[in-house]
């Protein structure tokens, strides 16, 4: 059996409510290389996190506030669950 594992190398990942940047962490326990992590978060406690575990990331803030004509190659999109929607949603009920 031969071992055709691809290995992703230089990638450039778009995240969108990315929270703490869980998704760089799974990406770099998969031994996977990034050279672009775009990130889009609004918790500021969670965006501290970011930046101290990994300061490379570009944060860019609201995601409904995002032009995303600027990302042309993107290899991976990832997204966390937005608590925030899913908080309006439950409180704001009639």
């Amino acid at each position: 059996m031969t071992n055709k594992t691809r290995v992703l190398n230089n990638i450039n990942v778009l995240s969108l409510f990315d929270g703490m940047s869980c998704g760089m962490l799974a990406l770099q326990r998969a031994g996977i290389t990034v050279k672009n992590y775009d990130a889009y978060e609004i918790d500021k406690y969670a965006i501290q996190v970011s930046k101290h575990n990994f300061p490379n990331i570009k944060q860019h803030g609201d995601v409904f506030n995002a032009d995303y004509k600027q990302y042309e190659n993107i290899d991976i999109l990832m997204g966390g669950e937005s608590l925030y929607l899913l908080v309006n949603c439950t409180t704001n009920k009639p």
